[in-house]
């Protein structure tokens, strides 16, 4: 996935940036000067997502899932003129050809410091028994925090699209089980307010499509 869609990141004008990418089963190389790994051993996904978030060396991190392609050399520029300390920004970007509504789970902007603040990925989701929610659990984070949100965007010729590529069926039993456990953690621990609805919309509007 990487081969496909790290070009295009690496193609970035306008500001100064580094792709650290976490890696498991050793540690891999790119040729690039801009690209740096963090082995991330067997480590969950949470655990490795946050190993990877405190060796960045920049003050703000753009959080992107390896499936994230960039269409316009000016994407990081675009949003970073949008970012405040006060905000996460993320994008609607294009999945299944059609227009997503964004909500940060895949792609956001925000401060290291304010993803340190509230402690990073929770790491309670790396339970293999659980699927999901640890994007959702982490935004939600941020806003009880106090950030806002802000959602750009940008002419389809230059948007972010989400690389099509197989999918977890969510009317596998096993999957299914997965993902109710997560989601009922989830619930457990944010009070029902503005950010945790959006977000269990979100994932109601995708469970329709039965690919996760």
């Amino acid at each position: 996935m990487l081969d496909h869609t790290l070009p295009k990141w690496l193609g970035q004008t306008g500001v100064d940036y580094e792709i650290v990418i976490g890696c498991g089963q050793g540690v891999s190389v790119f040729p690039n000067p801009r690209v740096f790994t963090v082995d991330c051993g067997n480590d969950g996904l949470c655990k490795s997502v946050n190993k990877v978030i405190r060796a960045a060396k920049g003050d703000l991190l753009l959080l992107a899932d390896c499936d994230m392609e960039v269409n316009s050399p000016t994407q990081l520029a675009r949003m970073l003129a949008a970012w405040a300390p006060h905000k996460m920004v993320t994008e609607k970007f294009f999945r299944d050809g059609k227009r997503d509504m964004g909500l940060f789970r895949q792609f956001m902007l925000v401060s290291k410091a304010a993803v340190l603040s509230v402690g990073g990925y929770c790491e309670l989701y790396d339970d293999p028994s659980m699927y999901g929610f640890e994007d959702s659990e982490l935004v939600c984070a941020l806003f009880e925090s106090g950030l806002r949100y802000e959602i750009m965007e940008t002419p389809e010729d230059e948007a972010v699209y989400h690389v099509d590529h197989p999918r977890m069926d969510i009317t596998d039993p096993i999957v299914k089980a997965r993902l109710d456990k997560a989601k009922a953690l989830f619930d457990s621990r944010h009070a029902k307010g503005p950010m945790h609805n959006l977000l269990t919309q979100k994932f109601e509007s995708m469970s329709t499509t039965r690919k996760l």
